[in-house]
């Protein structure tokens, strides 16, 4: 048997009172266990989710969706509704830009831990001014609101994309390929979809939010340098040419022909973008989609594919 070494007795006594000092008391190992213990319960925010999410999506009236959520566990919950993902996309988001601890925001939302991590949220949102719609020179401010959310469901949006590649081959989902395009792109009802996951975590940190000022900075989203969000817009809109062949929304779909990455969120999947490369006739019905979901104009399908084959003419006669 090995014997113990020489100053083992030493080490004890120098630091026995230390590791005494160092373990908790009864009350703090009662307050552990007991935030473990919630890990299996739902938070007050992923509540308030799972209550809104089962009356829009499971038709549950307000007395029974409270009910429901009074009565389940979180896992039980998260078998009917699977808004977990979703949640973590946004509270991720959130974390990074608000400079936060990304694992305790989750876990505050998903269980009720850390709840301490809201009023710290909610502090840097009172720094960074976001509930500050203009400066005082009257222009928007960089931090305002709408672009913090904007910038939120975007992610989320982004996050669903990456998690849902199927949907896009789903043949009987075909009218909704355009959905893993951009935030910017897919139109304001459905970029605001997801705040059925994000306003209550907003809210809890001190956000309101304004769906009619978000729907007017939606319009320039992201309204940034490096955003090509204006010349897509324009892309669609041109139209005329010298014979007047130019029909609305080639241009946007000779673009989504040629490349696809500039119009796709970054979650779509290589698959996705391959799918669309080289494929006008994918290309064409995205933009159909597009212009009836983002910019609400019919587009003629017979005059986008007369003018690409005409072009491609001019193409090969070239070569």
């Amino acid at each position: 048997m090995e014997e113990a070494p020489k100053n083992h007795e030493e080490n004890v006594g120098a630091n026995g009172a230390e590791m005494l000092s160092e373990m908790p008391s009864f009350e703090e190992h009662m307050a552990k266990k007991a935030e473990q213990e919630k890990v299996g319960s739902a938070g007050e925010v992923y509540g308030e989710i799972a209550k809104t999410a089962l009356m829009k999506w499971n038709g549950l009236t307000e007395e029974e969706a409270t009910k429901k959520v009074a009565e389940s566990s979180f896992d039980e919950l998260e078998g009917v509704i699977g808004a977990k993902k979703s949640i973590l996309a946004a509270t991720k988001s959130i974390a990074d830009k608000l400079y936060l601890d990304e694992d305790a925001l989750a876990q505050a939302v998903l269980h009720g831990n850390n709840e301490e991590i809201f009023d710290e949220a909610a502090e840097m949102v009172e720094d960074f001014g976001f509930n500050e719609e203009f400066m005082d020179e009257g222009y928007e401010s960089e931090n305002n609101k709408e672009k913090f959310v904007l910038d939120i469901l975007s992610d989320v949006h982004d996050n669903w994309c990456a998690n849902n590649e199927a949907k896009f081959f789903d043949k009987k989902r075909d009218g909704k390929r355009y959905q893993f395009l951009k935030l910017e792109l897919i139109g304001f009802k459905e970029a605001t979809t997801d705040l059925i996951f994000v306003e209550p975590i907003l809210r809890k940190i001190g956000i309101e939010v304004d769906l009619e000022n978000i729907e007017e900075q939606y319009a320039d989203y992201p309204y940034d340098l490096k955003s090509d969000a204006e010349q897509l817009s324009d892309e669609f809109y041109h139209t005329g040419g010298d014979d007047g062949s130019i029909p609305m929304g080639s241009d946007f779909a000779e673009g989504l022909f040629a490349e696809p990455s500039r119009y796709l969120s970054k979650g779509a999947s290589k698959e996705i973008d391959n799918a669309i490369r080289g494929n006008f006739e994918v290309a064409a019905e995205i933009t159909e989609q597009v212009g009836e979901h983002r910019f609400f104009e019919e587009i003629d399908l017979d005059a986008l594919s007369a003018y690409h084959e005409g072009g491609e003419a001019d193409r090969k006669s070239v070569v």
